[in-house]
C-alpha cells in the first residue's frame, strides 16, 4: 500500500484523523488505544462488520511524513509483519495473535531498550561495520572500539559481556 498525503495538515492532524471513530452501514472502527513513537502511531482498532456480527481486534501501525505542504501516513497492519517494533507490549495483550514473528521482535526490542549498562561493558554489536565496543558512557551510550569513540543505539546492540565476567568477544 501506498502513502496517503492530506495537503496542509499537521502531524497532530494525522493522528486525529487516523485514531477517529468511524462507522457506516456496513462497519464500525473504534480506536480502543494508541501511542505514538516519534513518527509511528500504534493503534489497537475494534472492528465490527455490522452486517454479520462478526467483532474483530487488530493492531495497525501508521508511519508518519511530512511530505512537502503536509503530512501523510502509511498503515500497516500486524498480519502484514511490520519491520517496526516499538508496539507498546500491553497492546500485544488486547488482541489475538497474528504474526507471532513480529510479537517476539517486538519483546526482543523492549528487552534491549531496558537493558541496564556499566562502564566498560562489551557490547557485542548487530547491523554494524564494528563487531562491539567498550562503555565509556551511559547517557547518551557511548563506547570505544580500536580508539575511536561511537554513540550506540540500544536497538543495535546483540548481547552484552558484563566488564566482570570472562570475555568471549569477538
Amino acid at each position: 500500500m501506498g502513502w496517503l498525503t492530506l495537503s496542509g495538515t499537521t502531524k497532530q492532524q494525522i493522528i486525529q484523523h487516523v485514531i477517529q471513530f468511524e462507522e457506516n452501514a456496513q462497519c464500525r472502527w473504534e480506536t480502543i488505544r494508541y501511542a505514538v513513537r516519534g513518527n509511528i502511531v500504534w493503534v489497537v482498532v475494534q472492528y465490527l462488520d455490522k452486517l454479520n456480527q462478526i467483532p474483530d481486534r487488530f493492531i495497525v501501525c501508521y508511519l508518519l511524513r511530512a511530505d512537502g505542504d503536509g503530512w501523510g501516513y502509511k498503515s500497516i497492519h500486524e498480519d502484514s509483519g511490520p519491520c517496526y517494533y516499538s508496539c507498546p507490549v500491553s497492546f500485544l495483550k488486547l488482541v489475538p495473535i497474528t504474526c507471532k514473528i513480529w510479537r517476539d521482535e517486538v519483546y526482543r526490542y523492549h528487552e534491549r531498550q531496558c537493558r541496564c549498562y556499566n562502564f566498560g561493558d562489551v557490547l557485542i554489536l548487530r547491523y554494524s561495520i564494528i563487531p562491539q565496543v567498550t562503555v565509556d558512557q551511559l547517557k547518551p551510550l557511548i563506547g570505544h572500539f580500536k580508539g575511536i569513540r561511537y554513540r550506540i543505539k540500544r536497538q543495535h546492540v546483540e548481547r552484552v559481556i558484563s566488564a566482570g565476567s570472562p570475555s568471549d568477544a569477538v
